[in-house]
């Protein structure tokens, strides 16, 4: 433990501390840093961060029971850095598709990482993503058994951006994220259980949905929604040339997305729809499929 009130080095790996300050820690079962101040070229972290643990040989055996008290204001963190002093990152995502990133960070988070308490949490700097969110997330860091319940001030992203940093499978195949998009309103659940209210604006048109959501199993999907479209390509998202552009206000609910298998009933006025290369408008729709 100890105060560093100046500390740099330059050293041939690469690693550059032109300013080091910070209050420091560590120990068996903790570790900090506070009143921190660290600068390089191209990272500046600022304020503190607290770790605490049942023992440091076991940290990476039971990560979901890491502690964590982070409080950073305006920083921003270089991959190029985090490659340096962990270089077998190098080919995991997101660093392998964005090596000179510079990651910037304003957020204030605790708790367990398998229970987080996120009041906010600003993150931009990995291709075009930008995120502002605040909430909860349970179950880290097992994706799978990942829970969240946030606010999503804003989230704006790409297709490319995504499928870097998500998990290989976590997507529907199914499913065509637009080339870019963003996404405002309430997200509570898993990737592939959920209700959500959200407001999309991507390439593929304006959208906005309060829906439930379960896909865990496959050919009997349940969905419970009501959706709005404006303009938007229905058929990219859901990779099915027969349907264009629609603008509607929907609701639906059943069973399944395969028309051979699925059980649902429909309402909706249709404004304006393109199917097997045909225009329709002004149709008020109620039916079921079966």
């Amino acid at each position: 433990s100890g105060n560093i009130n100046s500390f740099t080095v330059k050293e041939k790996s690469g690693l550059h501390v032109q300013e080091l300050k910070t209050n420091f820690f560590y120990g068996q079962k903790e570790a900090y840093l506070k009143n921190l101040y660290l600068k390089t070229p191209n990272t500046l972290l600022k304020n503190k961060v607290i770790v605490k643990y049942q023992s440091v040989e076991n940290i990476s055996k039971d990560l979901e029971n890491l502690v964590i008290e982070a409080d950073l204001n305006q920083s921003k963190i270089a991959f190029q850095d985090i490659l340096i002093v962990a270089p077998q990152l190098t080919n995991t995502n997101p660093f392998k598709s964005n090596p000179n990133a510079v990651l910037y960070v304003n957020t204030n988070l605790s708790g367990k990482l398998k229970d987080l308490n996120i009041p906010y949490f600003q993150m931009s700097g990995i291709g075009n993503t930008k995120v502002d969110v605040s909430g909860k997330i349970t179950g880290l860091p097992d994706m799978k058994k990942a829970f969240f319940d946030l606010d999503i001030k804003n989230f704006e992203s790409t297709a490319k951006d995504v499928n870097s940093f998500v998990p290989p499978k976590t997507i529907a195949s199914s499913i065509q994220l637009p080339s870019n998009f963003n996404v405002k309103g309430k997200f509570k659940g898993a990737t592939n259980n959920f209700q959500t209210k959200l407001a999309l604006q991507s390439s593929f048109g304006g959208a906005k949905v309060d829906a439930l959501f379960d896909q865990r199993i496959k050919n009997k999907e349940k969905y419970d929604a009501k959706v709005a479209f404006n303009k938007f390509d229905l058929g990219k998202l859901i990779k099915n040339d027969s349907i264009g552009k629609i603008t509607l206000n929907a609701k639906v609910k059943g069973t399944g997305l395969d028309p051979k298998t699925a059980n649902a009933q429909l309402k909706a006025i249709v404004n304006k729809a393109t199917y097997n290369k045909y225009t329709y408008k002004d149709l008020s729709l109620d039916g079921k499929i079966a």
